[in-house]
């Protein structure tokens, strides 16, 4: 992979992509028609990391300009995340776990400029038992990038 690979999309596709290929997403709805159109490969490995992650991050900013949730997943040195500013439209991204602290940056940099409030909770599944830090506050993007790709490598360990 040559760097990050990103689409923005409906959320209602989204959810009939992952209704076809059986994989949860991290919110609650109505249960959406599965696309009976074939799915691309590349969008089929992705959301299958999303389904089946090793780690998981959870990505809450609040700033001036709204509210932005990611939900990062790792799995097998890949990461999918699904990140919404709304209910309206969201962005599939996947990427090298090598991108992703760039990746992370960029998602905790407020598109204002502004201050911001960031909350992440990073999960990972370790020889079958759920390991759980969180990070907080008001912090630089880069800094606060550093602190979750830190919580991930010690969840790792």
């Amino acid at each position: 992979m040559s760097g990050p690979v990103a689409l923005t999309m409906p959320v209602t596709t989204l959810e009939r992509l992952a209704a076809a290929t059986r994989t949860p997403l991290p919110w609650r709805g109505p249960r959406p028609v599965a696309t009976h159109d074939p799915v691309p490969r590349l969008l089929v490995d992705a959301l299958a990391t999303f389904g089946r992650p090793q780690v998981l991050v959870t990505l809450d900013l609040l700033h001036a300009g709204g509210r932005l949730r990611s939900w990062q997943r790792l799995a097998a040195g890949r990461v999918t995340a699904l990140s919404t500013a709304g209910t309206v439209r969201c962005e599939l991204a996947w990427l090298d776990r090598h991108d992703w602290r760039r990746f992370l940056t960029r998602t905790v940099t407020p598109p204002d400029a502004a201050e911001a409030t960031v909350r992440a909770v990073v999960t990972a599944r370790v020889r079958g038992r759920n390991r759980v830090g969180w990070v907080g506050g008001t912090l630089d993007p880069a800094a606060f990038a550093e602190r979750v790709a830190r919580l991930v490598c010690g969840a790792l360990s």
